[in-house]
C-alpha cells in the first residue's frame, strides 16, 4: 500500500492551513487531489485544462476555476511555454462564514468565465497582492473572506443531487470532519451512510486514495499541532486531547509522513 505521501488527499497543505498566492506562472500539471481549502485558479495567459468533479473544461485568458472544500481536482496546462496562471490557496480557517452559508450546498458552478465575476475576482486578487504576507494579516484575512462572500452571492449554491458521486464525497469529508474527535470509527460513518463495513473501506479507499484510518490521523494531527500553536502544553497533552493514545504513535505517524516533528509542525506560522 502506498504511503500516505503519494495519496490523493494533501494532508501537510491541510495540517499547516496556510495561504498561498503564486504570482502569473506556468503551473506544472497536477494530479488529482483534494483539501479543505478553497482553491482559485486565474487564467490570464494560454489554455488551462482543469477538472473539479469529474467536469473537464478549458479555460483561456480571464477565466476562472474554483475548486471548493473537499472537490477532487486536477489541471493540465495546455501549451506551456504560452501559458500562465495564478493559483490562490484560501486557508479553511478563513472560511467560517462562507462555510456557513454553504452548508451541505455546493457552488451552482466551479468554472467561471462571466466577464464582471472574473473581473471582481481579479480585483480581490490584485489587493491581496497589495496586502499579502504568508500568515495572512487580518487585512488579508478581510479581504479573503470579502472575495467568498462574493463568491457566494455571485456564483451562489445549489443541491448537488444530480452528481450523487459528488454530494457522497463531501458529505462523508465533512461528517468525518465534524465528529472525528468522538471516537469515531470505520463501522459508525459506514451505518451512517448506509454501509457494510467492508464495502466502505473499498469505496472510501477508491474515492480518496488513502485509508480511513490514515484520514482520520491526519485530522488528529491538525488539531494536536494547532493545540501547540495557540497553548502552553506538552506534545503529550497535544496529543492525547487530539485523540492519540500515545505520545509515540503521534510521533510515529509524523515522521513516517510528514518526515519531521511535532515542534516543528507547531512552529509552522498561525493563521
Amino acid at each position: 500500500m502506498k504511503t500516505i505521501s503519494e495519496e490523493l488527499f494533501e494532508y501537510a497543505r491541510d495540517v499547516n492551513d496556510l495561504p498561498m498566492l503564486s504570482a502569473p506562472n506556468n503551473q506544472n500539471n497536477i494530479a488529482d487531489h483534494f483539501h479543505r481549502q478553497m482553491e482559485i485558479l486565474y487564467v490570464t495567459q494560454g489554455h488551462v485544462q482543469v477538472k473539479i468533479n469529474d467536469v473537464t473544461k478549458i479555460l483561456s485568458k480571464d477565466q476562472v476555476a474554483i475548486s471548493d472544500s473537499y472537490d477532487i481536482h486536477s489541471l493540465v496546462t495546455l501549451e506551456p511555454e504560452k501559458t500562465l496562471s495564478i493559483d490562490l490557496i484560501i486557508p479553511y480557517t478563513a472560511m467560517t462564514e462562507y462555510l456557513a452559508e454553504k452548508q451541505s450546498l455546493s457552488l451552482k458552478n466551479n468554472f467561471i468565465t462571466d466577464k464582471d465575476t472574473v473581473a471582481k475576482i481579479k480585483s480581490f486578487i490584485d489587493l491581496l497582492y497589495v496586502y499579502w504576507t504568508p500568515t495572512i494579516n487580518n487585512i488579508t484575512n478581510h479581504i479573503c473572506q470579502a472575495l467568498l462572500a462574493m463568491i457566494s452571492k455571485e456564483i451562489g449554491f445549489c443541491s448537488v443531487q444530480n452528481n450523487c458521486k459528488q454530494l457522497l464525497q463531501s458529505e462523508i469529508l465533512q461528517f468525518i470532519a465534524d465528529n472525528f474527535l468522538h471516537d469515531l470509527t470505520i463501522e459508525t460513518v459506514a451505518a451512517k451512510f448506509g454501509y457494510s463495513k467492508y464495502y466502505f473501506s473499498k469505496i472510501f479507499f477508491r474515492s480518496f486514495k488513502t485509508t480511513f484510518n490514515d484520514y482520520i490521523k491526519i485530522l488528529k494531527v491538525q488539531r494536536a499541532i494547532k493545540l501547540l500553536q495557540t497553548e502552553r502544553i506538552s506534545v503529550l497533552e497535544a496529543a492525547t486531547r487530539a485523540g492519540f493514545n500515545s505520545e509515540a504513535t503521534f510521533y510515529r505517524f509524523i515522521k513516517k509522513n510528514l518526515h519531521c516533528s511535532p515542534k516543528q509542525l507547531a512552529l509552522q506560522p498561525l493563521i
